[in-house]
């Protein structure tokens, strides 16, 4: 595998790493608190969100069938950040072996590798705006190195 291909990994991986730190760094009462905005989701629900849209993909990257379930239960923290950890494993497994081959897809993916690596990116980093916006909101705000482990500043733990 090219230097490139590593790297895309890393910042995958990275960047997936970031989402588990903010569930672990997010103090526990905000969780399930309603949300301060008119008709907006709790940041348990967001996270869910988040997560489902990950199990999709991973079970298309994997060569499962994605759950149907257009609405999943809310998580618990706990089972957020398993879940979380999990879809990080299989993503990057599936990514890896795809670009190791020097294939442009991996299993039933509708998106290219690349595409789809910069496509969860991107809506992940969308949702974790939102809960930091929400949790300060809810005055919680996280501490500031925090939010620098967050954007590659600090090292995460």
């Amino acid at each position: 595998m090219g230097d490139v291909a590593r790297e895309l990994l890393e910042a995958f991986e990275r960047h997936a790493r970031v989402n588990e730190f903010l569930v672990e760094t997010l103090p526990p009462d905000v969780w399930d608190a309603p949300s301060p905005s008119a008709g907006g989701r709790a940041i348990g629900e967001i996270v869910t969100h988040l997560l489902a849209t990950q199990q999709r993909l991973a079970a298309l990257a994997t060569g499962e069938r994605p759950d149907a379930s257009d609405a999943p239960a809310l998580l618990t923290r706990d089972e957020a950040l398993a879940a979380l950890r999990t879809c990080r494993e299989q993503l990057t497994s599936a990514f890896e072996r795809a670009l190791e081959r020097g294939e442009g897809t991996a299993g039933a993916l509708p998106r290219r590798v690349v595409d789809t690596v910069t496509y969860l990116m991107q809506h992940d980093a969308h949702h974790r705006g939102q809960i930091t916006r929400q949790a300060r909101e809810l005055g919680r705000p996280l501490q500031r190195d925090d939010v620098l482990r967050m954007f590659g500043w600090l090292e995460l733990p």
